[in-house]
């Protein structure tokens, strides 16, 4: 049986796929805005239009160590939420208002969650 595509076809859908692979981190980091500190990165805003927002361990490859004041603040449109492991501390409403916002999923390393960090969220 002879393959419709040709070796040439299927090779640059390869290249293709690899060059995506290779741009996927900065991508995610596109999406976020952030300041950084002597011992990482600390997330202060949300840019993209996903609904499911995964927090990425590493931006710029320092290790992402906080959720900034207001972060997200009023983003209505996000459903959950991944927090990394490295992640230390959740600032004061950085999910406040996020009222779509149904499930977080959190690292183990958090050890402070700011004053209403999750007010009025689903």
């Amino acid at each position: 049986m002879h393959s419709v595509w040709g070796n040439e076809f299927k090779k640059e859908v390869q290249l293709a796929f690899l060059v995506c692979l290779a741009l996927l981190p900065e991508a995610v980091n596109a999406q976020f805005t952030f300041t950084t500190s002597e011992s990482g990165v600390i997330v202060t805003g949300h840019t993209g239009s996903s609904r499911v927002v995964k927090i990425p361990e590493t931006i710029n490859n320092l290790p992402v160590i906080a959720v900034g004041g207001n972060t997200f603040y009023f983003n209505t449109n996000i459903l959950s939420v991944t927090i990394p492991n490295r992640v230390t501390s959740i600032e004061v409403g950085a999910f406040m208002n996020c009222s779509g916002l149904r499930s977080v999923r959190m690292g183990y390393s958090v050890a402070n969650i700011g004053i209403n960090a999750f007010y009025n969220t689903a």
